[in-house]
């Protein structure tokens, strides 16, 4: 019906469209991770100043976690830009990541809860469903380890092939 030439400047287009907008998002990723770089600067600056106690610490380790997590979208972008299609294992990178964090949250706030004084009945049902949160998040990364092993032991992993060539099944050396 139609030739691949017919489609050719059609196709050239979208690819350039694309990474157009692949290059204004790896953009905007790099303008807020330096942002928020600054403001975790700032924020150990003002601890080592204040000498606040954990909590400024806790802040500055939340901030520089949501840098690495920008970053690694940032290297995500740029792999999809190189390799024409989305690559998977960034992605889970950015949700250990985002794991992690979350952990520290969860722990930084059961450590106030549970301070001399700090106990009522209230905390005892926020305390046990931040417990079951860790343990879910524990379990949730334990998960996305084995799926980056998965995809490392495989030769070409399946989900960061390029667009064209995800139909075809990978081979799993034994």
């Amino acid at each position: 019906m139609f030739s691949d030439e017919e489609f050719r400047p059609g196709a050239t287009a979208i690819r350039m469209a694309e990474r157009g907008i692949y290059l204004a998002v790896a953009g905007l990723l790099a303008l807020a991770a330096l942002v928020t770089l600054v403001e975790a600067i700032g924020l150990l600056v003002s601890a080592i100043v204040g000498n606040g106690g954990s909590t400024p610490i806790f802040n500055v380790i939340d901030r520089l976690l949501f840098v690495l997590m920008l970053v690694e979208l940032l290297h995500s972008v740029g792999a999809s830009i190189k390799e024409g299609g989305i690559v998977a294992e960034p992605f889970f990178v950015v949700a250990i990541i985002a794991c992690i964090r979350r952990i520290l949250v969860i722990t930084l706030g059961t450590s106030q809860m549970t301070k001399p004084g700090a106990w009522n009945p209230d905390n005892a049902s926020l305390f046990r469903a931040s417990m079951i949160e860790l343990g879910l998040l524990g379990v949730l990364l334990l998960v996305l380890v084995a799926a980056i092993y998965a995809m490392r032991r495989m030769d070409k992993p399946f989900l960061s092939r390029p667009r064209s060539a995800q139909h075809e099944l990978p081979k799993l050396e034994v």
